[in-house]
């Protein structure tokens, strides 16, 4: 079994690294003026797509990090939320709901973290901002927008005003309810493995 801070490390990793795609994006954003503006869009492409990567790998050390501290006993290539439920419903049923904020990020569309989990799929496969771009009649360079398509509504997505969501904004937003996924896991799995003495 591996240490379990050495797990925690991982998850707290994976955030930083996602933290530098997202700041090497902004940085693009700056000298362009804006992603869709940029030369190099292939550059733009894998720097979201690591950002994506780098997200949906802290979902998975907190799968490790579940494992470890609540002594599953699965072997590390096996972990996945399938067999970390089954032995928690086993092995700790006090605690299973410890996964219900990872179930709902993998399977309940209207959580907002249901679409980071998304779009690091579809970006696995295809473009994930080239269905994105919308061209107003003129062709203008200030007509073309970039955003990403939601895939429950098939349009933009879109701010609480209604305006179009910027790609770095969708993104920050991203980054903070991962980073908020992890503290509330982490303070479940603090809290039933201080209160049986694991």
């Amino acid at each position: 079994m591996s240490d379990p801070h050495l797990q925690q490390d991982r998850g707290d990793y994976k955030l930083k690294a996602a933290m530098r795609h997202l700041d090497n994006l902004r940085q693009v954003e700056a000298a362009a003026g804006s992603l869709v503006s940029s030369n190099d869009r292939m550059h733009v492409e894998m720097e979201i797509d690591e950002f994506l990567y780098q997200l949906i790998g802290v979902k998975d050390a907190l799968l490790q990090e579940i494992n470890c501290e609540f002594h599953l006993g699965i072997a590390l290539d096996k972990v996945g939320i399938g067999e970390v439920n089954r032995e928690l419903y086993q092995k700790r049923p006090d605690a299973r709901d410890v996964t219900e904020e990872i179930c709902s990020m993998l399977s309940a569309p209207q959580n907002s973290l249901w679409l980071v989990n998304y779009f690091h799929n579809h970006s696995k496969h295809r473009t994930i901002i080239g269905k994105a771009i919308n061209m107003v009649i003129g062709g203008s360079k200030e007509g073309i927008t970039v955003a990403f398509i939601d895939p429950r509504t098939n349009s933009p997505l879109r701010t609480n005003k209604g305006k179009q969501k910027p790609i770095i904004e969708y993104l920050e937003e991203s980054y903070a309810g991962i980073e908020e996924l992890q503290k509330i896991v982490r303070d479940k799995i603090s809290r039933y493995c201080n209160s049986a003495g694991t």
